[in-house]
């Protein structure tokens, strides 16, 4: 199966909110972490949401390994691993961009 991907990335309060659409799923929304040094390593801390049939997944991404799934199928976390794997140095790029005290203080950039 082939997917189309498309997301836009809204950046709102201490995350990067990005809505995917995907050929097999709508309305699933991101939240991407900024960049948190734990264990010495950068790390990205990304939530998958459908807030519509309360699912939820996470995900760490180097290495797009999920740390929690309440409600997902298999197959949809498959899918959400193989957007990750492509999407991986660009989300790395935009948490980057994230800064959190700018976001609490509401700061334009």
């Amino acid at each position: 199966m082939i997917l189309y991907y498309k997301h836009v990335i809204i950046l709102t309060g201490f995350a990067a909110r990005i809505i995917l659409r995907v050929e097999t799923m709508e309305n699933i929304k991101i939240v991407v972490s900024p960049v948190i040094k734990q264990d010495g390593r950068q790390k990205i801390f990304i939530s998958f949401i459908d807030d519509y049939d309360k699912r939820e997944a996470e995900a760490i991404i180097p290495g797009c390994v999920f740390i929690k799934n309440v409600g997902f199928s298999d197959e949809e976390i498959d899918i959400f691993k193989e957007y990750l794997m492509k999407e991986q140095t660009e989300i790395l790029e935009k948490a980057k961009t994230i800064n959190p005290l700018a976001e609490f203080f509401g700061k334009k950039k």
